[in-house]
């Protein structure tokens, strides 16, 4: 028995060592691709020094607006959030579509909390930005259409890592409006007591009425992240794009359900740990929609509703396989529970 748990133990620890290789400065999965994501060429605040340009250290809602909109005259720009500081929220900023080349990142307990409005925090419409390190603290989930604390719309090659997300009004991460190749990795998701209904975290695609624009677009990946306490539904939902999701852990009892492929959504769905919850993967009625999971190794403790892979090979149009377009070696989706809970949420850097 001892045997065993050190073999058990190295096993762990070589799913770590081969995720953290992975991790660091780059994205995983769409991402990486037309280009890939760099942001402002400064992915971690140890890189800044007396020589980098345009580096913003923003300590207000007005800072931080004014610091994106420099953004759209200038090659880079590079926000850092300071160590255990809370930026209030009240109107919402926005990445203008005419910004690029942006990195937000933030240091140790670094926060944007909006306490009150619908209004949301941040709205991304550019090119090539990067979101790490920062927690991202809503109003509280109810049945209103507010803005989600962090909105990904028309934007292309957007990374959106080691943030967690909580009590968004209407969502806490919405991804809309044709954006294309995006990565959120090693986010956590939940809701607390100031949530008191529409608990419904991430959608792909807002409308069946937009599929002029995304039909083309939304190709997303959701790798090594955790969706947490009183999350509901859509972990995503997805319409139209080509999304992956990988390594993720979905741990929220009494949910309605997990990822749904919604109008013409495709969705490859592997390695990923499923506790406690049920219908991990459901088609949502009458859609016309194209789901294919890795047969061997999604893991499904405790589940109800769980479907096997044949029931959800809807082949009435073409399945994407993510592995044809970039390199990702998925750990065991047994292993996922230990690794994503370890890591996962604006952990870095402490």
């Amino acid at each position: 028995m001892r045997i065993n748990s050190f073999i058990v133990l190295f096993l762990v620890l070589c799913s770590f060592a081969q995720i953290n290789a992975q991790n660091t400065t780059q994205p995983i999965g769409w991402a990486s691709l037309n280009g890939g994501t760099t942001g402002s060429g400064i992915t971690t605040p140890e890189e800044v020094n007396t020589t980098t340009p345009n580096v913003h250290y923003p300590t207000t809602e007005a800072e931080f607006q004014a610091a994106l909109n420099t953004a759209r005259k200038l090659p880079t720009t590079t926000i850092i959030i300071g160590e255990n500081l809370t930026i209030s929220f009240t109107e919402g900023t926005k990445v203008d579509s005419k910004a690029k080349n942006i990195s937000i990142l933030g240091l140790p307990g670094a926060k944007f909390d909006n306490p009150s409005g619908d209004n949301g925090i941040l709205n991304i419409k550019g090119q090539n930005v990067i979101v790490r390190n920062i927690t991202f603290a809503g109003p509280g989930a109810i049945d209103v259409d507010g803005d989600d604390p962090l909105g990904i719309e028309g934007a292309t090659n957007v990374w959106v890592d080691h943030c967690t997300f909580y009590d968004g009004r209407d969502g806490n991460l919405d991804i809309k409006g044709g954006s294309n190749y995006i990565t959120v990795s090693w986010c956590k998701f939940y809701y607390t007591e100031r949530s008191t209904g529409h608990k419904y975290c991430n959608l792909v695609g807002h409308s069946d009425k937009n599929g002029a624009i995304d039909k083309d677009a939304l190709k997303v990946t959701f790798v090594l992240n955790w969706w947490g306490d009183n999350v509901r539904e859509r972990m995503p939902r997805v319409r139209f794009g080509s999304v992956h999701c990988v390594n993720n852990l979905y741990r929220s009892p009494g949910n309605n359900y997990c990822i749904r492929a919604g109008l013409e959504a495709n969705i490859y769905a592997d390695h990923n740990a499923f506790i406690d919850v049920k219908d991990p993967i459901s088609n949502n009625k009458n859609d016309i929609c194209y789901v294919t999971l890795n047969k061997a190794d999604n893991y499904y403790q405790n589940t109800k509703g769980t479907v096997s892979s044949d029931q959800l090979e809807n082949n009435r149009g073409a399945l994407f396989n993510p592995y044809e377009f970039y390199k990702y070696q998925p750990i065991s989706g047994e292993d996922v529970e230990s690794v994503v809970t370890a890591s996962a949420g604006a952990t870095l850097w402490k």
